[in-house]
């Protein structure tokens, strides 16, 4: 094993801060960055066992331990799913809950290795509970980048925003109107695009322009039909990374749809969930999506607000910035309403937009 080699618990003067300060440095600036994963699992070995011995060990400890977490998400970004972890089983005892604790504390890297050094410098202790913590209220409370305000509402195209200009209505075809958004702007796309197959290229527009607007920890969910769902994730996967299938249970009884294509009875409709980087850490919650009573009062494709109200609470930034590109008559604009969180959508139809706008401008907080 070549590289940085920390010292042997009882090797090491234990009282000299300046031994700890110089090895958080060479930790990070790349020293276990660029190193083998066997390296990095050697780090965290010694520096939990010097962790034992005196306290200002601990934020080495944590660093290193946010460096594997690095490596986790590197691998989940690959496509390595919830088993992305069991490579590291040659580190010797790192728990499926070691795994997500370093994921999350790797998001959270660049806000707590100030932290950890702190830590380092002070001689005081930083322990896993505490870097969990802050891990996860940092990335809870994270100020969203996107600014609706920024948003140009041209009164020739008819557009309209809220009197808070926290919502707003963009005509035309989300191709253009979002071209006004900068990049990694947004928090979460909600949508529900056409399912008919020839609207089908609709969905690699859509993986193309999410792509870009959402940020670090942006999440695209998208309501889908199940007859095209290969086709539609092959788009999505040219520019996204698959994240997870939520199961969107319709209400039972007679009022689920017929497949006449496939003559079943449909009971659920997949929600796709996709990212442009690794499936953003955050608190565990079920796949399972419950539709109540269908609300078709203003079309009959018309999506129940409640589904999309808990994908935002979930998984949205307090005042983060959700946006629809397939708006229709303005569900998931109520939904980010309703949760007190800010919105765009778009929509070419006329009678769908004025019908969107009277929904929006009837929402709380309106």
């Amino acid at each position: 094993m070549s590289g940085l080699v920390l010292p042997e618990p009882g090797r090491a003067d234990l009282s000299d801060r300046t031994l700890s300060l110089a090895l958080f440095d060479r930790v990070r600036v790349g020293a276990l960055d660029g190193s083998p994963d066997e390296f990095v699992a050697e780090a965290v070995r010694q520096a939990v066992a010097l962790e034992a011995y005196a306290d200002h060990w601990s934020a080495l400890a944590r660093l290193t331990e946010t460096i594997l977490g690095k490596r986790i998400r590197d691998n989940q970004h690959k496509g390595g799913g919830s088993g992305s972890g069991r490579h590291l089983s040659k580190f010797g005892k790192v728990t499926p809950t070691d795994r997500n604790r370093f994921a999350l504390m790797a998001d959270a890297r660049d806000h707590l290795e100030p932290i950890y050094r702190q830590h380092a410098q002070a001689g005081s202790r930083y322990p896993r509970e505490a870097a969990t913590t802050e891990a996860k209220r940092w990335l809870r409370e994270k100020t969203p980048t996107g600014d609706p305000g920024a948003i140009v509402v041209d009164p020739e195209l008819d557009d309209w925003a809220s009197k808070d200009r926290r919502a707003y209505l963009l005509t035309g075809k989300f191709q253009d109107r979002l071209a006004e958004l900068p990049d990694e702007s947004v928090d979460l796309i909600v949508t529900d695009p056409p399912y008919p197959k020839e609207n089908l290229l609709l969905w690699l527009d859509l993986a193309e322009v999410a792509a870009r607007i959402l940020g670090p920890r942006g999440i695209l969910f998208a309501w889908s039909g199940q007859i095209d769902l290969p086709t539609v994730m092959a788009y999505l996967d040219e520019h996204l990374n698959y994240g997870w299938i939520f199961a969107l249970q319709m209400r039972a009884g007679g009022g689920n749809s017929r497949i006449f294509g496939r003559h079943i009875i449909q009971s659920w409709k997949p929600v796709l969930a996709y990212t442009p980087g690794p499936w953003p850490s955050g608190e565990w919650g079920d796949d399972l999506l419950i539709s109540p009573d269908a609300e078709k009062g203003a079309h009959r494709w018309q999506q129940t607000v409640d589904p999309a109200v808990r994908l935002i609470d979930r998984y949205c930034a307090p005042d983060g910035l959700v946006v629809d590109p397939f708006a229709g008559t303005g569900s998931f604009g109520v939904a980010a309403r309703q949760t007190d969180r800010r919105f765009i959508g778009c929509e070419p139809d006329s009678r769908r937009f004025r019908q969107a706008q009277k929904r929006l401008e009837e929402a709380r907080n309106a």
